[in-house]
């Protein structure tokens, strides 16, 4: 019996067969999948960076919020002292005895430093500042310049950031 060899590639009026067509297609599907691939991952990194950068942001202004409210409740407190009494004197050494500032601040400690302080973190017997699980807190001290002038330095932190404010009087 005789066999005849039957060609696969047809041929094309020219004499071609196509295969260079079909090789440029592969390259050009191949050049856009590699495209859409490094948009994909572009997309997916911003994404990600814009989430981690609003949450920095958001724990940076927790922290900031914390300092402010320590400095709000110095700046009570010294009022009701009659802007007398002070955590520091004016060569910034803690003070004691009747010229030292009290609190009506609950939960409260003062560090060895002379700062009030006010803590919370997950444990604690009272609540939060805020509806959270993170550590939170501030710390101030209200500092005699001289017989006209004050300062009140705040520090809050958030997690483990922290602001600090300070205000002149």
């Amino acid at each position: 019996m005789h066999s005849a060899r039957v060609n696969m590639h047809t041929s094309r009026p020219d004499g071609s067969t196509g295969a260079g067509e079909r090789g440029f297609a592969l390259l050009l599907v191949l050049v856009i999948l590699m495209t859409l691939t490094v948009l994909g991952i572009a997309v997916i990194t911003t994404i990600s960076t814009n989430t981690t950068l609003s949450r920095n942001f958001e724990v940076a202004t927790q922290a900031a919020n914390m300092a402010e409210v320590g400095a709000k409740v110095a700046y009570r407190e010294f009022i009701s002292a009659g802007f007398m009494k002070m955590t520091h004197d004016s060569t910034n050494t803690k003070v004691t005895g009747d010229r030292l500032l009290t609190t009506s601040l609950t939960n409260y400690t003062v560090d060895s430093d002379g700062w009030f302080r006010w803590e919370w973190e997950p444990g604690k017997s009272y609540n939060p500042m805020w509806d959270t699980t993170v550590k939170h807190g501030f710390k101030f001290k209200v500092r005699q310049l001289n017989n006209f002038a004050f300062v009140i330095d705040s520090h809050g932190w958030y997690g483990n950031i922290t602001r600090h404010i300070r205000a002149k009087g």
